[in-house]
């Protein structure tokens, strides 16, 4: 990992696996890359279902960003799982309008960016 430019790994998830949690589950269902400004960003559509929480069940599609592509699937995990170095997105205004165009192009209701 480059700590100097706030690079990290990113270890590539299963599609189609349901994760279990206390409240519900949820699914990644795509990966995909959105060119931005010439650049790569990496994101995740994944559909959640809560039935166990303080404000009642339902389900929601989402995105997830993992940040700006700087290596792509570079090396492996121990499980085989392919890793990518991620720029993650910091940034409020590009976060704005990343999620404005990821919003257009996918059913989803709301949008996260991991760091």
């Amino acid at each position: 990992m480059d700590q100097d430019k706030g690079l990290r790994d990113y270890i590539h998830q299963k599609l189609n696996q349901e994760v279990f949690a206390l409240s519900g589950e949820y699914v990644l269902i795509k990966e995909a890359q959105l060119t931005f400004k010439n650049r790569e960003a990496l994101y995740l559509i994944g559909n959640a279902d809560l039935y166990n929480t303080c404000c009642g069940s339902g389900n929601f599609s989402y995105a997830s960003i993992p940040g700006f592509i700087t290596k792509w699937r570079y090396k492996f995990a121990k499980d085989g799982s392919p890793i990518s170095q991620v720029e993650p997105i910091r940034d409020k205004e590009t976060q704005l309008e990343l999620k404005k165009l990821l919003k257009k192009l996918e059913i989803i209701t709301q949008v996260d960016f991991q760091f």
